[in-house]
């Protein structure tokens, strides 16, 4: 399974890299926003794994609505993650268009769980 990570943290991306591989996945990172819509298009992954709080002109929010508006796109499913949490953010997320949101810090566990059932959400509906 290929996940695509967008993140403009390098750190994060490392982690998130990390633990694509020890749950058997590979991964394509992106650090701009700009990025994000075209290799989302071009590489066609099975999961997207989407920071809320990039810096630029528009947030991981607008990005995502972007993914949700693009035909080429908006089957993919998506986790939103950010540092920042709570009702409201998770429900700006949801309502933008993520199938899952993470708050951070998450576990390698909470990871792993989420992802798993983003995968079997995906297969389930491609039935």
């Amino acid at each position: 399974m290929l996940i695509m990570l967008a993140d403009d943290q390098e750190q994060n991306l490392q982690l998130m890299e990390m633990l694509c591989l020890a749950d058997g996945h590979e991964s394509v990172s992106v650090q701009c926003q700009d990025q994000i819509l075209r290799t989302a298009v071009q590489q066609q992954p099975d999961i997207i794994v989407l920071d809320i709080f990039m810096p630029g002109e528009t947030n991981g929010l607008d990005v995502l609505r972007e993914l949700r508006r693009n035909s080429d796109t908006a089957h993919i499913p998506v986790m939103t993650v950010s540092s920042g949490f709570g009702v409201e953010l998770h429900t700006e997320s949801i309502e933008a268009g993520a199938n899952m949101f993470l708050p951070r810090p998450f576990s390698a566990s909470a990871w792993s769980k989420a992802i798993a059932s983003l995968e079997e959400n995906f297969r389930a509906m491609s039935v």
